[in-house]
């Protein structure tokens, strides 16, 4: 009989090796921009090498118009992104005389700096699937199938983001760990990592808000401390620059510039901020936006002529507006779970991944790369539910990763179309729905 229990066991530990390595060899080969015909060119860290070389110049053109080093558009993100990246700025390996062919130069020669930032994306993301199995409460013999799993549903977002260096599996990263360490009940310094991602891309503060649903105020702390040093890393560039008062002074105005120039206006929906609705934007008011906007932009190369709405024209703010009543229904959701079902790990770690997804789709930009936070919620619901983990996984890599993944390859333009019409968008919807019902049935916290 021994045997018998161990031979399936095994063949489940070869399967799930196997989903987990074939997928890191993708993985591999997007560090390595190969296959060409998935492969685009880490033009994303373009940006953040820009900012990383103004930064270190006094940061007064931060969120200027892009130069010829940028092969993407402006910064957007706040400045202590720039200001933790502008290390990288310093390798370079490039010679002298290619420095005036930025943009007109092909093949582009990307700088050193730029290849180690996507050859880091590897070692965070492998740190991510290894603390998955702590952030959930896994036991050790179910984390691999864990991971495997998680790494199905989130494949396409892990390569996009890698294959243009993104910044997401960082913040990802980030993020895990932090919860992690809470878990761990190590709340300060765990919740001074998500501030800290926090800092960098604004989103994970709705962190903030879940702590407080399940009354974890040293983790509130943890956070506020982490955003607030992470805020002041500018200084780190700036003080050597304009000295420590003009330094501190020109670090405000970093700020208010960043919240005046990129927060509010994307906040609002402005179309150079936020994405529009040119997909592969998988946001709910990019969707509903081609769905029922007159002349909504479909695809970012769109064909003359073709234009929304696909279905029929409401008037332009509607669809902003039911995305954003449907994201704060989420959100109420979320953190309403996160107050009433807190009797576990999963439990509060689908919570908290809950209120991330809600964020993250309510936002007028939600580009496929953002969704490598799937893998939060995939791994707690497979602790709590497997089965339904099980279900979770196979709608995510049905309906996200496989048109995510393959809507740029020749031949396969009904992927793309998948997307326009909103499928992924559809699945993250259903996947959100199929985790708040697993946590509202899952066993209360005894009293």
């Amino acid at each position: 009989m021994t045997r018998e229990t161990e031979l399936p066991a095994a063949a489940q530990n070869r399967l799930w090796t196997a989903v987990l390595g074939l997928s890191l060899l993708l993985l591999l080969a997007a560090c390595a921009g190969i296959p060409g015909g998935l492969a685009a060119a880490p033009d994303d860290a373009t940006v953040y090498w820009e900012a990383g070389l103004r930064m270190r110049k006094g940061g007064d053109d931060l969120y200027d118009r892009p130069g010829l080093e940028n092969r993407v558009g402006r910064y957007i993100y706040p400045p202590a992104f720039a200001a933790l990246f502008a290390p990288l700025t310093f390798v370079d390996g490039r010679p002298p005389a290619t420095a005036a062919q930025r943009l007109i130069e092909r093949p582009y020669r990307y700088p050193a700096g730029v290849q180690i930032w996507v050859w880091l994306h590897l070692p965070m993301l492998a740190l991510v699937f290894w603390l998955l199995g702590p952030v959930c409460g896994i036991p050790a013999a179910q984390r691999l199938r864990a991971a495997a799993l998680a790494a199905l549903a989130t494949l396409a977002a892990c390569y996009i983001d890698i294959d243009w260096g993104n910044v997401n599996i960082l913040v990802l990263a980030l993020v895990v760990a932090g919860l992690a360490l809470v878990e761990k009940e190590r709340p300060l310094p765990g919740g001074a990592l998500i501030g800290a991602a926090a800092a960098i891309k604004v989103l994970p503060c709705v962190l903030l808000l879940v702590f407080v649903a399940q009354g974890r105020t040293r983790a509130v702390w943890g956070m506020l401390l982490g955003a607030a040093l992470l805020l002041l890393l500018p200084l780190i560039w700036l003080v050597p620059h304009f000295g420590f008062i003009d330094g501190v002074a020109q670090n405000a105005a970093l700020h208010a510039q960043w919240v005046g120039i990129v927060a509010l206006p994307g906040a609002q929906g402005s179309l150079e901020f936020a994405g529009g609705t040119a997909s592969p934007n998988i946001s709910i008011s990019a969707w509903l936006g081609r769905l029922f906007t007159e002349g909504a932009q479909l695809t970012a190369f769109e064909r003359p002529g073709v234009r929304g709405a696909l279905l029929f024209a409401l008037n332009d703010s509607v669809p902003l507006w039911v995305s954003r009543i449907l994201t704060v229904g989420m959100l109420g959701c979320s953190l309403s779970l996160a107050w009433v079902r807190g009797a576990n790990a999963a439990s509060r770690t689908l919570a908290a991944s809950l209120a991330l997804v809600a964020v993250h789709l309510g936002n007028p930009l939600c580009w496929p790369y953002h969704l490598v936070l799937l893998a939060l919620p995939v791994a707690a619901l497979v602790s709590l539910r497997p089965k339904r983990g099980f279900v979770l996984a196979g709608l995510l890599a049905g309906t996200v990763t496989l048109p995510l993944l393959l809507y740029r390859v020749p031949g396969y333009s009904f992927f793309e179309q998948a997307i326009v019409w909103g499928l992924p968008t559809a699945g993250l919807l259903a996947a959100f729905g199929l985790c708040a019902l697993a946590l509202f049935r899952a066993k209360p916290e005894a009293p």
